[in-house]
């Protein structure tokens, strides 16, 4: 089997063999969705009850160094198994699902959640699992495990941004470059889609350091070119 059909054979198995997932799958039944429409983008937010332990946790500096970790192997529940992907990370299905399936791609080891250096293991999970979505939270934008390096997944067709990439993107992003030059390597954005193939102007460049982590917008926003790009 494939990876993708790995962790979809893992998830129905764990909703028999592990009693706190199957519950709150079942709940996802009961759960209420409202749609909220907005300028450009769309937002559901869903009313879960069975999420309340995940959602509300308590992630100030003294209650993640009081608890144990939740995604280290030695703290988890006896009935969570695993798929293994790449190297050091471990497929999990999340036991507070707000997808239909709902998996926590976490690395083995207990490292911090920083994206500057998953770009790759990013975009090599989205390639290896086609039929999900999968997605990153920084500690400071809702992650429970603030200090475990993990990411998300879920199916297809239930976040608004997988139809709204493309009028996001125009509206508000823009194309990167890696021009290659003896001696220096150099990333340069344009604003909109694809503008550089018509001979326009780069709006700024900057020197390409380290691969990805340079063009995270974490970096963006802490050099200052974050309200650049916006405009």
């Amino acid at each position: 089997m494939n990876l993708q059909q790995q962790a979809s054979a893992l998830f129905e198995d764990q909703k028999q063999t592990w009693p706190l997932l199957g519950e709150n799958w079942k709940g996802l039944a009961f759960a209420n969705l409202r749609v909220v429409e907005f300028p450009g983008f769309t937002i559901r937010v869903q009313f879960n009850p069975k999420r309340i332990t995940s959602s509300a946790a308590r992630v100030d500096r003294d209650s993640i160094a009081r608890r144990k970790c939740f995604l280290c192997p030695e703290n988890r529940p006896p009935e969570e198994r695993h798929v293994p992907f790449g190297s050091g990370y471990e497929i999990l299905c999340n036991p507070f699902p707000i997808f239909n399936e709902h998996f926590t791609i976490a690395r083995r080891e207990h490292t911090p959640q920083v994206i500057d250096t998953e770009f790759g293991n990013l975009l090599y999970l989205s390639r290896e699992l086609p039929e999900l979505v999968v997605f990153y939270n920084a500690p400071n934008c809702g992650a429970s495990a603030p200090d475990h390096m993990h990411f998300q997944a879920g199916n297809r067709g239930f976040m608004p941004i997988e139809e709204e990439i493309g009028t996001l993107k125009e509206r508000y992003g823009g194309s990167y470059v890696r021009m290659k030059r003896p001696g220096r390597n150099t990333a340069r954005y344009y604003p909109g889609t694809d503008r550089h193939a018509k001979g326009q102007e780069p709006a700024w460049s900057w020197p390409w350091m380290t691969g990805f982590a340079d063009l995270s917008f974490w970096n963006l926003k802490r050099w200052g070119f974050w309200d650049l790009l916006l405009t």
